[in-house]
């Protein structure tokens, strides 16, 4: 397959491998893969996905009841804002077995399953919705936002050399990480421990971009722990202010005999509670 056009419009869905032409990145305007007929698979080779000559951001959209998988062996294939909107049927997934590198943005959204084995998150990671699992043991510094109902899915050691797991800081600046609507994590392949911060300090609900509208919008939000393809625990060792109401914490169901765990002092004033 050769896409190299900024302004065309392409469809993938036929099942198969579809391999791009050498030496060329995978342009377009918009791409469309639809795993309805089958099972596909994209393979980029070396080249990167820059998503149009502009260097616009530009989408892609993946549905369809079969596994849509990408590859590639580029360092960063995404050198533009790339847009995957991930609509595959519950118990298929959208695979990424290629890098998105440390550079431009990875936005991902809709109600899919992503499960993604590359290296970086690109310099700002955006996830609207669906459960996105990262499967590489790395050192992740991208700022991150997890919006409308998204889980993140920690399958890996993401703090490098660092204790835990996962230890970005709540917030809006470069590196941190902000959940603006409902939101949370989940664990997979081992138990995972989430420090926001590293030092255990404790976050206020609906505050400081934790479970917020915007930066300090307190919506009433519903903080979400494990999936239901989680296979391990998740712990959240930072203590959580209640900010006054009774707050809900929504845990799915996965298969670990826990599936998450609240270790931190959970605080609030005499109106503040927590329901599961």
């Amino acid at each position: 397959v050769t896409m190299n056009t900024a302004t065309t419009n392409y469809l993938i869905n036929a099942a198969g491998t579809y391999t791009q032409a050498a030496a060329t990145n995978a342009v377009f305007n918009t791409l469309e893969m639809d795993s309805t007929a089958g099972a596909i698979t994209l393979d980029l080779g070396a080249n990167a996905m820059p998503a149009g000559g502009s260097g616009a951001g530009k989408a892609v959209l993946f549905a369809g009841s079969n596994d849509i998988t990408i590859t590639g062996t580029s360092a960063g294939i995404g050198t533009s804002a790339l847009w995957f909107h991930n609509y595959i049927d519950p118990g298929k997934a959208l695979n990424l077995n290629a890098s998105f590198g440390a550079s431009n943005f990875m936005i991902v959204g809709g109600t899919g399953t992503t499960l993604y084995s590359g290296q970086g998150l690109s310099a700002s990671f955006i996830q609207n919705g669906g459960l996105f699992r990262a499967t590489a043991n790395q050192t992740v510094t991208a700022s991150m936002r997890v919006n409308d109902g998204g889980v993140f899915e920690i399958g890996a050691d993401l703090n490098g050399a660092g204790a835990g797991d996962f230890t970005h800081a709540i917030g809006g600046a470069a590196g941190n990480i902000l959940f603006n609507g409902d939101g949370g994590l989940s664990a997979f392949g081992a138990d995972r421990v989430a420090n926001f911060g590293g030092a255990g300090a404790e976050v206020t609900w609906g505050a400081g971009n934790f479970l917020t509208l915007n930066t300090n919008t307190d919506g009433d939000y519903t903080f979400k722990l494990s999936s239901a393809l989680s296979n391990a625990m998740i712990t959240i060792q930072n203590g959580i202010n209640f900010n006054g109401k009774t707050r809900t914490v929504e845990v799915a169901n996965g298969s670990a005999s826990v599936d998450a765990t609240l270790s931190g002092a959970l605080t609030g004033g005499l109106s503040g509670g927590l329901v599961k």
